[in-house]
């Protein structure tokens, strides 16, 4: 796994705000040991095309895909497919489903699945594949089976693939290297984000947890390898994200 891990930048947010702030934060990145990158809470913009580039060729790193509102990759595709192919990215992931899609829920899905072919048609003629990221609302029961269910039955794997969610699936309370397994075929990236549950009122609820820390079972990963897999991004939603992924890092690169 440690040769594919690499760093969610959703975990570095607010320490990514402008060219400057991307050198520094990717050079700390790169002094504890990552080398791959997720790009995640950018603007995509020139200068930081030109940061991004002087940084891969300064320290060897590779972006393993850029993750973008659906609506965003549409309107921008051009610029996001030059962006992407100026930095040697391979694929372009659809960070969260669109809520017009959600609110219709099968039906949703099933019209969901059909403008993913459309533009991972486009993307794939661009020479850059497509991907999805689900959350828990993709996990729920609809018409029947899960959402993202209908998604991998209504996709075709040629031009739309998957990242999936530690974190996310066991708050959604599946085994995150079962669910892996079973869609293994379909499943390129995934997040690994920790959890642990806490009290809130008369019930309980989850928040995020160094990777390592809390409740979720990261073992079985480390005893089979996941051929179709491309990347791991560590991500956590951090006050503390700097140590927070040093610590992450040295637990999962024991695995």
């Amino acid at each position: 796994m440690i040769e594919k891990l690499g760093v969610q930048t959703f975990t570095v947010r607010n320490e990514i705000k402008t060219p400057d702030d991307i050198r520094k934060t990717f050079t700390r990145l790169n002094d504890i040991g990552y080398k791959r990158f997720e790009l995640a809470r950018m603007k995509y913009n020139q200068a930081e095309l030109n940061v991004l580039k002087e940084l891969k060729k300064e320290f060897d790193f590779e972006y393993v895909t850029c993750q973008i509102k659906m609506k965003t990759i549409i309107k921008n595709f051009d610029w996001l497919m030059k962006f992407s192919i100026e930095l040697g990215i391979p694929t372009i992931e659809v960070s969260v489903i669109p809520i017009s899609d959600f609110l219709k829920r099968e039906k949703g899905m099933i019209e969901l699945s059909g403008k993913l072919n459309e533009l991972g048609q486009r993307t794939k003629k661009a020479g850059i594949n497509l991907l999805f990221h689900h959350h828990n609302f993709e996990l729920i029961k609809m018409g029947g089976k899960l959402g993202i269910d209908h998604l991998f039955e209504n996709t075709d794997r040629e031009f739309v693939n998957f990242v999936v969610d530690t974190y996310w699936l066991a708050r959604s309370g599946f085994d995150p290297f079962s669910f892996v397994k079973k869609h293994e075929d379909r499943v390129k990236g995934i997040h690994l984000r920790d959890s642990e549950m806490f009290q809130k009122g008369f019930g309980f609820d989850y928040k995020d947890q160094v990777i390592g820390k809390g409740t979720i079972n990261f073992d079985p990963f480390k005893n089979e390898i996941l051929n179709n897999v491309d990347f791991y991004s560590v991500e956590q939603n951090s006050s503390d994200p700097i140590e927070d992924l040093k610590s992450g890092y040295n637990y999962l690169s024991h695995l």
